[in-house]
């Protein structure tokens, strides 16, 4: 690696090595201490962890519903949702949880009994109905 010799630029009259592309114009005992870097600090997790977050709640209450809360897949599902209401992962992360639990949910909720039919649910029948009946 190539240097060149410089002269501190403090006047302290001592000569040093300067790696080619280096800023430097200090000698070694002349140079300002360094600062430390800024420490990233993690965002404090709540003092409740035992209270269910908003997705795994919702995801409780679909499996409730459907009747799967006690297959492998159910209990996978509340656990990413477990997962994807804590704190500690980051963007990247969490679309990799919202991914797997998508499709584990699906999985789950397959073949599950429907819930009893509403409104909407009539009113969707009726149509379907009469444009069958047109046709």
């Amino acid at each position: 690696m190539a240097s060149e010799r410089r002269t501190c630029a403090k006047g302290c009259g001592r000569k040093f090595s300067r790696p080619l592309g280096s800023r430097r114009v200090y000698c070694e005992k002349c140079s300002p201490p360094r600062k430390p870097k800024a420490v990233a600090v993690a965002p404090s997790r709540s003092t409740d962890s035992s209270a269910p977050g908003p997705i795994e709640t919702l995801a409780l209450a679909q499996l409730q519903e459907a009747g799967r809360t006690e297959t492998i897949e159910g209990l996978t599902l509340l656990r990413l949702a477990r997962e994807m209401d804590g704190e500690r992962a980051t963007a990247s992360q969490l679309g990799a949880l919202a991914e797997k639990m998508l499709r584990i949910a699906s999985v789950a909720l397959a073949g599950a009994r429907k819930a009893a039919p509403d409104r909407l649910d009539e009113i969707t029948a009726r149509r379907a109905a009469k444009a069958a009946a047109a046709s």
